[in-house]
């Protein structure tokens, strides 16, 4: 018995069978001795009494068989329901590993999917004579809008207070900004729009913003809308850009909500040619992207009185 533990008395057989040959035995003798020393009533009423010391040793025997069998059969249970908890809780560890895989997979896609939508639209406006046809990038360009549309609000919340979400405070600076757009190509300003979507969305998700360098890049480092970044691929420096603080501010005229604020002095039928004379490619991909911000504005009140 442990003083530890709980109170138990255990007899093992072999104590149990010994005991009994050693009573049989000195039973034996008691009457080899009575028998050569008395009558036969003596021995008649030994008889009787090792009868029932018989009978009370097999009632003994079959308490402790029967006390033994209750404890190992209460054992039993108890490790059965202690594995059937553990089986249960192993099971719902399992469940949450895979939907965190499962979630965490799902995001990685979406993340590959929107730089890979945004890495060939830029290539299709290299030069007119190699863009692509839309219909070779509408299969990704509908998964990232419905990517987008299914987004949750939330996470595009602490992006719609700042450029390019929102419109800049600096009017002069702004001003100055939209006006130098005007002097850019087709191509380069479809890249700047671009680089500004590109920045909201990895941002939103927590990824790193990026899109490889190309020709319509130069004017853009020039201007100080976009610079230069290092990323590996494949044990390769690659040359990335993404839009600067300042880019971030003019790119507003492509994700900020419309109508512009009259405090920026803005032209709005230039701001609106700006914003609307685009591939219909790239207004596309800024029309979803605009309307998951949308919705991020309007959730925002009502959390912040939640």
């Amino acid at each position: 018995m442990n003083s530890g533990d709980r109170s138990t008395f255990s007899i093992s057989w072999r104590n149990i069978a010994i005991g009994s040959l050693l009573l049989n035995l000195a039973a034996i003798a008691a009457i080899s001795t009575i028998s050569a020393r008395s009558d036969s009533g003596a021995l008649n009423t030994i008889a009787l009494s090792l009868a029932i010391i018989a009978f009370v040793c097999q009632l003994l025997v079959y308490t402790v068989q029967s006390w033994q069998s209750s404890e190992q059969l209460r054992r039993s249970e108890e490790l059965h329901a202690s594995t059937l908890g553990l089986i249960s809780d192993a099971r719902a560890r399992i469940e949450n590993t895979e939907s965190m895989v499962q979630t965490q997979h799902s995001e990685l896609l979406r993340i590959v999917a929107q730089k890979s939508e945004g890495e060939t639209l830029k290539a299709s406006f290299t030069n007119d004579d190699e863009r692509e046809d839309p219909a070779e990038v509408a299969v990704s360009q509908v998964q990232l809008s419905r990517d987008d549309s299914d987004r949750d609000a939330s996470e595009y919340g602490r992006l719609v207070t700042q450029p390019p979400a929102a419109w800049p405070e600096r009017s002069a600076f702004f001003r100055d900004g939209v006006r130098e757009l005007e002097e850019l190509s087709e191509y380069e300003v479809a890249a700047l729009a671009l680089a500004a979507s590109d920045h909201v969305r990895s941002t939103a998700s927590g990824s790193e913003p990026g899109l490889s360098y190309g020709d319509t890049d130069a004017r853009l480092i020039e201007m100080g809308l976009v610079r230069e970044i290092s990323a590996s691929s494949h044990g390769q420096e690659r040359r990335m850009v993404t839009t600067t603080e300042q880019g971030n501010e003019v790119s507003a005229i492509f994700l900020a909500p419309w109508p512009p604020p009259e405090a920026l002095e803005l032209d709005k039928t230039m701001a609106w040619n700006l914003r609307n004379n685009l591939d219909p490619r790239i207004k596309k991909t800024l029309g979803s992207l605009r309307r998951s911000l949308d919705a991020a504005r309007k959730s925002k009140p009502e959390s912040a009185e939640g």
